[in-house]
């Protein structure tokens, strides 16, 4: 079973460090949203994920429900070879809200494989807590893990099967025994006494 995700549990996208694209909206009542969106540059995989999730928020708060607003608006979020590759997913799309969707997946699959999902999936039952993360840290990475599961296409082969994001419940129990394992190891380092007897 593999387990070569293209995402890792420890990130290496820092969010502090991407440029924004400042969307804006300007309703009938003559008021105006506005919303920044991280840009994604098509060099970290994570990071196109990440733009189009802050993206499909923004279109939500600033109401774009028509094809053209969101062509043009989630042009101004992909920088670098992301735009071109943009440009090559959403060329001959129809200008309507059911093809920015089949752009949005045409746009995710030239940064993956047909085994991308599945490896993600296996990745994240395969993981435990490193020492220097926190329960918190590890808990939140996995559920963030679990979106991007949702947000990826499956395979793009015949009769290729669905592939679900991991059930809340089995999040949860990995949850509980990282829990149980960080309460253990925090028992046996202030009690150095419990340390040697589980030693010997």
């Amino acid at each position: 079973m593999s387990t070569n995700s293209l995402i890792k549990l420890e990130s290496t996208l820092d969010v502090s460090k991407l440029s924004t694209a400042k969307l804006q909206q300007n309703f009938v009542a003559g008021n105006t949203a506005k919303v920044s969106v991280p840009q994604c540059d098509g060099k970290n995989f994570e990071g196109v994920l990440y733009t189009i999730q802050e993206f499909e928020e923004a279109s939500l708060v600033l109401d774009f429900d028509e094809g053209p607003h969101l062509f043009h608006n989630f042009r101004q979020c992909v920088i670098g070879t992301a735009r071109d590759d943009w440009q090559i997913a959403s060329k001959n799309a129809d200008d309507t809200p059911e093809g920015f969707e089949a752009s949005l997946v045409a746009f995710k699959r030239i940064y993956m494989t047909n085994e991308t999902k599945q490896n993600l999936i296996n990745h994240m039952k395969s993981l435990k807590k490193p020492r220097a993360m926190s329960v918190h840290d590890f808990i939140s990475r996995l559920r963030t893990l679990n979106r991007y599961v949702a947000m990826l296409p499956d395979a793009d082969i015949p009769n290729a099967p669905e592939i679900a994001k991991l059930p809340e419940s089995e999040i949860k129990i990995q949850c509980i025994s990282v829990c149980i394992m960080h309460d253990k190891f925090d028992e046996r380092n202030s009690n150095p006494s419990l340390a040697k007897v589980n030693e010997s």
